[in-house]
Parts: C-alpha cells; structure tokens; sequence
C-alpha cells in the first residue's frame, strides 16, 4: 500500500495495512456517505 517516494496516494494512507469486508447489505454510497460522494 506504499506510495511512490516522494508522492501521496489520493486513495489510501501510507499507514493501510489491509482492507475491511462491508456487509453484505451496504453499497458504496451508503458506507461512504453522501459528504464523500458529492465530493467526487
């Protein structure tokens, strides 16, 4: 999960060790919230 030396990572912290399982029943939008979505 490094990013290049020198440049950030837009996506991830430089401190990610993993991902986490969403429940079944959660979609993007809500896990993400509507804040992050209409930040995109």
């Amino acid at each position: 999960f490094g990013s290049p030396p020198g440049q950030r990572d837009l996506l991830f912290k430089d401190s990610a060790l993993g991902f986490l399982r969403i429940p079944s029943k959660v979609d993007s939008a809500l896990y993400l919230g509507s804040r992050y979505l209409t930040a995109l």
